[in-house]
Order: structure tokens, then C-alpha cells, then sequence
């Protein structure tokens, strides 16, 4: 029972971690008037893309932990970096696209952060 709730609190880091850094530059996309005001921007797409593959990871070999939840969630994911990437490659100004996915992925991460958190405190010291 220890080592679920360990393996469940580094789940709830690694999808924290996934959502704070697309949280963050999310905001820079809708903020900035141009994409190329964004510093590291090819780099930071590559570092959401490396979380999120840890998250993947995690869940393929730690099965027994993933669900429904966590599949809507990467796929939800996967639609907004995608239109990150568009808005970033195309130099984008519209931006409603990338807000809409946004609000899902949004949707989606506290689905499964109520889940975790919940899971988590189920656990008796």
C-alpha cells in the first residue's frame, strides 16, 4: 500500500508538472502579440513534449494506476500542443483554436487532479 501511494504522488508531480509548463506558455501564446516574442520557443514545445512522453512512460509501465481519465487527458493534451505548434510555426495572432483545446485540456487535468488527490488521501499513514 506504501508503494501506491508513492507511485500515485509522483503521478500527481509528473501531470502537475505537464499542466503547469503548457499553463505557462499557453498564457505567452494568448499574451504576445507574435509568437517571436516568446524566448525558447522551440525548445519549451520540445520540453511539453518530453513531459508529457514521461507521463505516457509512467502510466505504460505503472498499468495498474492509468484509466479512461488519464487517456482523454493525453488526448486532450496532444490537441492543444498541436495547436501550440501551429500558432507558433504560422506566427498565429487567432488564437480562439488554441483557447478552445486549452479549456479542454483544462477541463480534463482537473478530472484527473480531483482523481489523484482523492486517491491519494485515501491512503492511511
Amino acid at each position: 500500500m506504501k508503494k501506491e501511494k508513492i507511485l500515485t504522488s509522483e503521478l500527481l508531480n509528473i501531470e502537475n508538472e505537464l499542466y503547469s509548463k503548457t499553463n505557462i506558455l499557453f498564457n505567452e501564446l494568448i499574451d504576445y502579440d507574435s509568437s517571436r516574442e516568446i524566448k525558447l520557443k522551440d525548445f519549451r514545445l520540445a520540453e511539453l513534449y518530453s513531459h508529457r512522453n514521461k507521463l505516457d512512460l509512467f502510466l505504460s509501465i505503472n498499468f495498474d494506476l492509468n484509466s479512461f481519465e488519464f487517456i482523454s487527458l493525453i488526448d486532450s493534451w496532444d490537441e492543444v500542443f498541436e495547436e501550440m505548434k501551429e500558432t507558433i510555426i504560422d506566427d498565429d495572432v487567432n488564437t480562439s483554436w488554441l483557447h478552445e483545446r486549452y479549456e479542454n485540456y483544462k477541463s480534463q487535468h482537473n478530472i484527473v487532479d480531483e482523481m489523484l488527490r482523492n486517491h491519494h488521501a485515501s491512503f492511511n499513514d
